[in-house]
Order: structure tokens, then sequence, then C-alpha cells
């Protein structure tokens, strides 16, 4: 099922580079807009924004509900997770 209102089917890609595995997820019925991509490096995030069309994920304006979301961010320390109330405006520390 790859309807955007299940949050059954988020995945989360810590680690996620410059978003490698987007396509394969993608590929296994995951709507891109359920791939939220992790990483520390935003050097990394940027590629992946750049790569997979989307903006900055700490913005305030809405995304497109067809591409993932990326953060820069400490995955142990910092991580919030997207926002439920709203397509791909959450914040990061």
């Amino acid at each position: 099922d790859t309807d955007d209102s299940n949050h059954h089917n988020l995945c989360l890609d810590v680690g996620c580079g410059f978003g490698v595995l987007v396509p394969f997820l993608v590929q296994a019925g995951i709507s891109p807009s359920n791939i939220h991509g992790v990483d520390l490096s935003p050097e990394m995030i940027r590629n992946a924004q750049e790569q997979h069309g989307n903006t900055n994920a700490n913005a305030n304006s809405k995304q497109s509900k067809s591409s993932p979301t990326f953060t820069a961010c400490d995955f142990l320390n910092d991580y919030k997770g997207p926002s439920k109330d709203s397509d791909h405006d959450d914040k990061t520390p």
C-alpha cells in the first residue's frame, strides 16, 4: 500500500548519504513522500536533495508530496522525526 496518508509505510533511512536507497525503496512500494533520510553530513544531505529533487527539510515551505525528505542531524542525539501534522515541514535542531 503506497497511500501517503497511511503512516504504517513510513521509512527512516539513517545514514542515508546521498539517498542511494530511495529508488530501491520506491520499487519496493514505499511512496517517496514516506521516505525520510537522515545523515550527519550536511553535504551528503545537499547531494541527496539535489539528486532526488526536494528542498531543505528544515525550510518552512511545503515540499512536493512526491519527494523524500532529508535532514542533516546527529540521529542519536538530535533527531525529532518528521511532523505528523504537515507534509515534510519538520524542524530539526
